[in-house]
């Protein structure tokens, strides 16, 4: 099994947000932009007005549920009452150094100047940085699910339409409602038990802090951080009454971060330490809601069983209710009902609540509760059936979740990082929100904020948008219209110019593609016995309007203004030849031809913008059509099938450059959770994404737990991504079989300049040999070229395993040498981009990964002792 050349599986995701944006000016989309084939005094008819409606292009991201009011502020204050906390943003960048690109895995040392141990060494001089924003605001989410587009008729009934999109299931009266055999939900009373407080040791935090303790700057913050963290252990077990107050000097600690790491002087250093504050505050949202309250007693497993067999009993009154028709296998397939029936029967242990399928019972509540229904729809959904499963999946949605359950799920995450655990958390976050309790709202929503933040984020400048509008040749053509009912005649040449104008809106991206051009014209008009000779020059200026935003793509009708001048040359009649006559006959024409000028100039403007807008209209109509296509097949389409369609947390448009985030997750999935790096401030293109957007991808390729032939993976692959050919299969290799692990089949890392890519292997079987249980992992460092970024393997393959003895090894790393080969990189910057001599003086300017994040810049190359500064 063997990688294809560039084209890598995770690096679809990288590429989402920059596609959307450099497509749209390729050399080829706009080369026949704003061509009017008119001379100044020639001109088409007047088309009929352009409606202003937005172009019905298909949506490329899902709408946030909830839109920011304009008043918006970032937020500053905490839930304590009467006390003011320094909120952090789990979206906030942290500075990496732009200038030397291999930094990310120099020693430590090197980075951050000397430890305690090296006494009188000089820390490093670097670039200065920024200080951290504050939170924003970040409503939950929760994506807008459809009704499958024609629904069949119901058993015996048919909704009255002409419409057959609107065909939908209605109760009938000859239909028997299911008996009421179901019981109420009840729960049990749970024992007497002694309160607790919850707590559980954030190990990936302390460790974070040990490191920071060995040099001189950050040593006496973090030595007192670990101090608070053990009173507060302390306290939650012995003393529980000095819990706020240790609370209380966690945050001024916590806050004391920023101020500090500019005082450094040492920008890697005080990236490190940013980093270590922000990860102390984002536990610190969650033990003011958790560690102070006492653990309410566990609910019996006996209580779950009852659950379970209440709601199986619901799904068969649904199945009964809706039959076996056309409508009723589309309304089961539209309430999941096999795959909650499905997840009831895979559930051995009734008290094991991770067995539950929380992001399931979520999207069949979120499609009974939150479509626009038809008239009959809602009455159908309404339905005593329908409304008692409903009943019985809140129910079990919103039981509580344990405080000892949030922490410990919290930091496995932490500590791991696995998509397994982050899709556990994910499961907390979901029933703390369907919870009836205020405390675990409003927890859910803290979550919600520093743990499913946006994990992907794009920046372009206006200026590389307009070096991508290719430059036009003059366009000459022939001249054939009539003005004030006067046949013209005569030859033109237009030459025009397009460029990008960005729009400021502080919600949504907001271009206006302006065209500019000039049509010089020489002509002759006949009239009666005289004809005319003219030479105009007309300019013209056209806006359109585009937008992108949430719902896809807008366009506005374009606006035109046109100023035409008009010179008479000469003017001949049929009567030149008698004298006398010949003269007085032009001296008539050409008074005439004074007197019509005003209004045949104004024809000529009407013609000329009408042509235009028309021009402009159709061509960005066509143009953006072709876009959106190319979206809907490479990106949406399969994004679609895999149900993880991209969120928009923020998007912004200044003058200088458009910025968007976005969340690839669904609402059984985290987002970015770390600070993000930050660009240079000269960078013209930026982009990081999180390597939780990667995993949720990769998590959707349903590997856990399945075993195929290598061919079989192959086509698997290539059906869930919708790109054939991404994965090549050696021949040699068809007899191969592999299951992988039952969690975490495929993981991707981003740490300490490296990309890491492991594999969980249940056993493979290659005939006569097999193996079972272990991990192989293959370690990936950026190669930089100018504009050129490619990702080699950096070290020898990994393998893990207890059962792997030194024989297996050695023929285990033999296959997998292959598949992850030394001499096969992944090459990530297109070649239509590489080959682009307008780009020619940019090089790659920034390529960090840390702390789950990839960071790339596009920007000038620099001059010498030029210092890079960094943008938000």
């Amino acid at each position: 099994m063997t990688r294809k050349r560039q084209d890598a599986t995770w690096p679809l995701v990288g590429i989402l947000a920059l596609f959307l944006i450099l497509s749209a000016v390729s050399p080829r989309t706009w080369d026949r932009f704003a061509r009017p084939q008119a001379a100044a005094d020639t001109a088409a008819e007047t088309p009929a007005a352009v409606e202003p409606a937005p172009l019905k292009l298909p949506p490329i991201l899902n709408a946030p549920q909830q839109a920011v009011p304009e008043d918006w502020q970032p937020a500053t204050a905490t839930p304590h009452v009467g006390r003011q906390l320094r909120v952090w943003d789990a979206d906030d960048p942290v500075v990496e150094v732009p200038d030397r690109l291999g930094e990310a895995a120099a020693p430590r040392e090197m980075l951050f100047g000397p430890r305690l141990s090296d006494a009188g060494a000089e820390s490093s001089d670097a670039d200065v940085e920024s200080r951290i924003p504050l939170m924003a605001n970040t409503p939950a989410h929760r994506p807008p699910l459809s009704l499958p587009q024609r629904l069949p008729p119901p058993p015996q009934k048919r909704v009255a339409s002409t419409d057959e999109s609107s065909l939908a299931p209605v109760l009938d009266p000859t239909i028997v409602l299911p008996s009421e055999t179901l019981e109420p939900p009840r729960r049990l009373e749970p024992p007497m038990a002694q309160p607790q407080r919850p707590w559980r040791e954030p190990t990936a935090l302390i460790e974070r802090l040990h490191s920071l303790q060995e040099y001189p700057g950050t040593e006496p913050w973090s030595r007192a951080g670990l101090k608070l963290i053990d009173s507060l252990a302390d306290a939650s077990t012995r003393s529980p009454q000095h819990i706020p107050a240790i609370l209380e000097q966690l945050e001024d600690h916590c806050a004391a971060v920023l101020p500090l790491a500019d005082a450094l002087g040492n920008p890697p250093l005080a990236s490190e330490l940013r980093r270590a504050g922000h990860a102390l505050y984002r536990r610190i949202v969650v033990w003011r809601e958790v560690v102070p309250y006492p653990e309410p007693p566990r609910l019996m497993a006996a209580d779950t069983t009852i659950d379970g067999e209440q709601l199986a009993l619901a799904l068969n009154d649904v199945e009964q209710f809706v039959g076996d028709t056309q409508a009723g296998k589309a309304w089961r397939e539209y309430l999941l009902v096999d795959s909650l029936r499905d997840s009831l029967r895979r559930r051995q242990d009734p008290e094991d609540e991770d067995t539950v399928p929380w992001p399931l019972l979520n999207r069949v509540l979120e499609r009974i509760a939150s479509q626009p229904f038809s008239d009959e729809q809602q009455q159908f959904v309404e339905s005593r059936p329908i409304a008692r499963l409903r009943e019985h999946l809140l129910h079990l949605a919103s039981r509580p979740v344990q405080p000892t359950d949030i922490l410990e799920r919290l930091e496995q995450y932490e500590d791991a990082g696995n998509t397994s655990d982050a899709e556990t958390l994910a499961a907390v976050i979901l029933r703390m929100r369907y919870s009836s309790e205020p405390q675990q709202q409003r927890l859910a929503e803290r979550f919600q904020q520093q743990y499913r933040n946006a994990n992907l984020r794009f920046s372009v400048a206006g200026d590389l948008l307009n070096r991508m509008v290719p430059e036009r040749d003059p366009e000459y053509g022939n001249v054939y219209d009539t003005v004030l009912g006067v046949p013209v005649r005569g030859r033109s040449v237009t030459s025009s110019d397009v460029q990008f104008r960005l729009i400021p809106d502080s919600r949504r991206i907001r271009l206006a593609l302006e065209v500019s051009g000039k049509v010089a014209s020489l002509t002759s008009a006949t009239s009666g016995p005289a004809t005319f000779y003219s030479d105009s020059m007309a300019t013209y200026m056209g806006i359109k309007p585009i937008i992108f935003d949430a719902r896809g793509i807008h366009l506005l009708p374009a606006n035109v203004q046109v100023l035409n001048n008009s010179r008479l040359r000469a003017v001949k009649t049929t009567l030149d030849p008698i004298p006398l006559i010949g003269s007085l006959a032009k001296e008539v024409a050409r008074s005439q031809h004074e007197q019509k000028a005003p209004e045949a100039n104004r024809e000529v403007q009407q013609k000329i913008a009408a042509r235009a807008r028309a021009q402009i209209d159709d061509e960005a109509n066509a143009r953006l059509q072709q876009v959106s296509q190319r979206m809907r097949q490479r990106v949406v389409e399969p994004l679609q099938t895999m149900e993880l369609i991209p969120t928009v947390i923020d998007a912004e448009t200044t003058e200088e450059r458009v910025t968007m985030r976005l969340r690839l997750a669904d609402e059984g999935q985290l987002g970015g959770h770390t600070p993000r790096p930050r660009a240079p401030s000269s960078s013209l293109a930026s982009l990081q994404i999180h390597e939780s957007a990667m995993n949720n991808l990769l998590s959707r390729l349903e590997l856990d737990g399945k075993t195929f032939t290598l061919p079989e993976l192959a086509q698997h692959v290539d059906q869930r991504l919708g790109q054939p050919g991404l994965l090549t299969i050696d021949p040699i290799n068809d007899d191969v079989t592999i299951t992988f692990a039952a969690k975490d089949a495929l993981l991707v890392r981003c740490q300490d300049g490296r990309l890491s890519l492991t594999l969980a292997i249940a056993r493979l079987r290659k005939p006569p040999r097999s193996w079972r249980d272990f991990k192989v992992q293959a370690f990936y460092q950026p190669e930089i070229q100018g504009r050129l970024i490619e990702l080699a393997r950096d070290g020898v393959v990994q393998l893990s395993g207890q059962r792997l003895r030194f024989s297996s090894q050695i023929a285990l790393r033999g296959i997998f040498s292959k598949t992850f080969s030394k001499d096969e990189s992944i090459k990530l910057s297109p070649e239509r981009f590489l080959n682009n001599p307008k780009v020619a003086d940019l090089r790659v300017s920034q390529f960090v990964i840390d702390d789950g994040w990839i960071g790339v810049a596009l920007g000038p190359k620099p001059r010498a002792a030029q210092r890079e500064q960094v943008v938000r």
